[in-house]
């Protein structure tokens, strides 16, 4: 379990890092202004494109990936965890493990960061509809 956890961690890091070496690009993308028309749209637009296919949707692959690959150990562990309530104080004392705690904490913070990044890849889907739906100058 030991090893389970620590590429795990080391995983969330290194998603962690990625998202915020691209979270200004990501901002940027989000926060870009929306012209009046289409013809005006053109380079928010590639932009906007841009991030979604090299900085957005990898994150959300690789996080939502990477928690539906670790979330089997973390449900046999809080199953684990649940069935040991009915014992005494005591058994649960000595059936306490410091690492598979660990899992589940590591397991929860990475369901977290996939939740910010599914919402950062849906504001910038929403972005590049509105750039997409503006009129033309007539």
């Amino acid at each position: 379990m030991a090893d389970l956890l620590s590429s795990a961690s080391l995983l969330v890091a290194i998603i962690a890092v990625l998202y915020g070496l691209w979270y200004p690009d990501i901002a940027r993308g989000i926060n870009i202004n929306v012209p009046e028309y289409k013809e005006q749209c053109a380079t928010p637009l590639s932009d906007v494109n841009l991030i979604l296919k090299r900085r957005a949707f990898p994150l959300v692959l690789v996080s939502v990936g990477l928690a539906i690959v670790f979330v089997k150990d973390t449900i046999r562990i809080l199953y684990a965890s649940l069935i040991n309530l009915n014992s005494g104080i005591l058994t649960r004392l000595l059936n306490y493990d410091g690492v598979n705690t660990a899992f589940v904490f590591v397991e929860i913070l990475l369901i977290c960061v996939s939740i910010q990044l599914l919402a950062d890849f849906g504001k910038l889907v929403k972005k590049r509809g509105e750039l997409k739906s503006k009129p033309s100058i007539e």
